[in-house]
């Protein structure tokens, strides 16, 4: 019963508002009160806004109404590939105030135009595989597009032999002050482990590259645990360093050490 009592309200909203919105698109209509009100408040301030879908449930476009400084609506178009992912994401073009009104014509175009851009959105190029991993991301604005040199890049590797350190939390009872001492031991030898490092192959390696090709190492276990962020700092002599940042994990699979760089050169 206390269900059916909390939809009734948004019905009635959806409803009232009904006739400013576009009845042959299928939307989600909301908005937010921005101070006290008791009643229904046309005049109060408020945040409304409005998603429309397509067939399958998707959202075609967002709407912010009245939302930017001279009172104009912002809409949001949305787009998907052939595989029916969203690999980009359109700045807000303002338009006159049509009160949520679905607005045909609005799209990569448009928006593009507005901006005087070739490319008013991020994007997204993902791998072509099952897995579906993203590859590269690109920013808004000339600079940034997809097919210039300034976008992010991403590769998917494992580790080598002698590449990280493998490090346990290693606990004891301390009887006297009647706590368990926790300290950080170099792992024994096993099938993952030699010399105090993960075997090659035992661990994913996700390499990234920013706009300014600075990369970025993460090493993560079958745990899905990171165990390893290992920036990259190529100096002005033309030597590279590792800043290396390790996380050390207790037997409940919690952190309970983090080393940071310099720590991690004298371990």
């Amino acid at each position: 019963m206390k269900k059916i009592i909390s939809i009734i309200p948004f019905l009635v909203v959806a409803l009232f508002h009904a006739q400013s919105l576009t009845g042959t698109e299928n939307y989600i209509y909301s908005r937010t009160y921005l101070e006290p009100v008791t009643s229904e408040q046309p005049n109060a301030v408020q945040v409304q806004g409005v998603q429309y879908f397509d067939g399958l449930g998707r959202n075609t476009q967002s709407i912010a109404i009245k939302a930017s400084p001279s009172g104009k609506d912002l809409v949001v178009p949305v787009a998907y590939d052939q595989a029916g992912r969203q690999t980009k994401n359109y700045l807000p073009q303002p338009v006159d105030s049509q009160n949520g009104a679905f607005v045909p014509g609005i799209g990569e175009s448009s928006v593009n135009a507005y901006y005087g851009v070739p490319n008013a959105y991020s994007e997204i190029l993902y791998e072509k595989s099952p897995l579906g991993r993203i590859e590269k991301s690109a920013a808004p604005g000339t600079e940034w597009q997809m097919s210039g040199t300034h976008t992010q890049k991403m590769e998917y590797l494992s580790n080598e032999p002698a590449e990280v350190k493998k490090f346990k939390a290693g606990t004891s009872w301390n009887a006297s002050a009647q706590i368990n001492d926790i300290s950080i031991v170099t792992a024994s030898d096993d099938q993952y482990t030699t010399n105090g490092y993960y075997n090659a192959n035992t661990l994913y390696k996700m390499v990234t590259r920013d706009e300014d090709n600075n990369e970025t190492h993460t090493f993560i276990n079958s745990k899905k645990q990171t165990v390893l962020v290992r920036k990259i700092n190529k100096k002005s002599n033309g030597t590279i360093e590792n800043l290396d940042t390790y996380y050390v994990y207790n037997e409940f699979d919690n952190i309970a050490y983090v080393i940071p760089p310099k720590a991690s050169v004298s371990t």
